[in-house]
C-alpha cells in the first residue's frame, strides 16, 4: 500500500498501476473535470522526491479487469460510487480519446449511453441503480457527461522514472599522475558513483 498525498485515499494497485481517490464524499471538494484533471496533476508532482518523479493523471480504463477492479474499490469501499475519468472527445462529433492523447479502445457505457451533446467527458459509476430502475441489472459502467458538472475522481500513477539531480566538480588536475579527481554533490548524489576506470 502507497500513501499519497493529503487528501487522497489508497484505492490499490493493478497490473503495475497506482490509483488514488480524492476523498470528496468525507472531505471535499468534488471538482469539474478540468479542475479534477488540473488537481491529478498536482498531485504527481507533490507525490514525487527529489530524484524519483511520477507520471500519470485521470484514471484511463484499458480493459475489463481494470473496469471491474475500480468498481469492486468503488463497491466496498466508498459511498459515492461515480468517479472523473481521463477519457474525453474534443467535440461531439470526434473520437473518443484517453488524456494521454490516444483513440480510446475499450468503453464500457451504460446501455443508454453515449449521448447528449456537449456532454464530452467521462464518469464512471459502480452501481447505476441509483439513476433509474432500468440500470440495476448493470455495474461499472460509463456515462458522458458535462464538463462542468462537479464529481470525484481518481488518479491513477502509470510509472516512476528517476530524474539525474547530482553535480560534479573536478577538485584538481595532478599532471604528473595524469588522473583528475572528481567529487559529486547535490541532492542525489548518494545514488551515483564515480566509475574511475
Amino acid at each position: 500500500k502507497m500513501n499519497g498525498s493529503i487528501g487522497y485515499t489508497d484505492v490499490g494497485y493493478h497490473n503495475e498501476h497506482f490509483y488514488f481517490i480524492n476523498s470528496g464524499t468525507s472531505y471535499g471538494p468534488e471538482l469539474n473535470w478540468s479542475n479534477a484533471k488540473s488537481a491529478a496533476n498536482d498531485f504527481l508532482t507533490s507525490f514525487t522526491l527529489s530524484t524519483q518523479k511520477a507520471e500519470g493523471g485521470l484514471v484511463v480504463i484499458d480493459s475489463s479487469d481494470e473496469n471491474d477492479c475500480i468498481g469492486n474499490y468503488l463497491n466496498n469501499a466508498y459511498s459515492d460510487n461515480s468517479v472523473w475519468t481521463g477519457i474525453y472527445q474534443e467535440n461531439d462529433n470526434s473520437n473518443w480519446k484517453n488524456r494521454l492523447g490516444q483513440n480510446q479502445t475499450y468503453f464500457s457505457w451504460r446501455s443508454d449511453q453515449p449521448t447528449g451533446t456537449n456532454q464530452n467527458v467521462v464518469l464512471f459509476t459502480a452501481d447505476p441503480s441509483a439513476q433509474g430502475s432500468s440500470f440495476t441489472s448493470e455495474s461499472n459502467v460509463w456515462t458522458d457527461e458535462e464538463a462542468s458538472n462537479t464529481n470525484d475522481y481518481i488518479v491513477e500513477i502509470d510509472n516512476f522514472y528517476f530524474e539525474d539531480n547530482a553535480n560534479s566538480t573536478k577538485i584538481s588536475l595532478y599532471s604528473i599522475m595524469e588522473t583528475l579527481n572528481w567529487s559529486l554533490s547535490g541532492d542525489d548524489a548518494s545514488f551515483f558513483e564515480i566509475d574511475d576506470s
